[in-house]
């Protein structure tokens, strides 16, 4: 497997979802590169659209919980 990506920071993490959702979730290739990302930067969380709704499916299949943290 051969896996990288263009976008500076969003690099190592993005890559590394790639490789988690193939390993651990037993995605095609094509459907882990094309799930929804998160990335936290500093005190920054950034989610791409769908997020919600790819972590629902992913939490229904294996023992996973979402957590939020920080002040609302």
């Amino acid at each position: 497997m051969v896996v990288g990506g263009a976008g500076g920071t969003n690099i190592p993490t993005s890559v590394a979802q790639v490789i988690l959702d193939y390993l651990f979730f037993d995605y095609d290739l094509q459907k882990s590169v094309s799930e929804p990302r998160v990335q936290v930067l500093g005190n920054v969380t950034n989610i791409e659209d769908n997020f919600d709704e790819a972590f629902e499916v992913m939490k229904k299949s294996k023992n996973l919980r979402k957590m939020r943290t920080g002040m609302n």
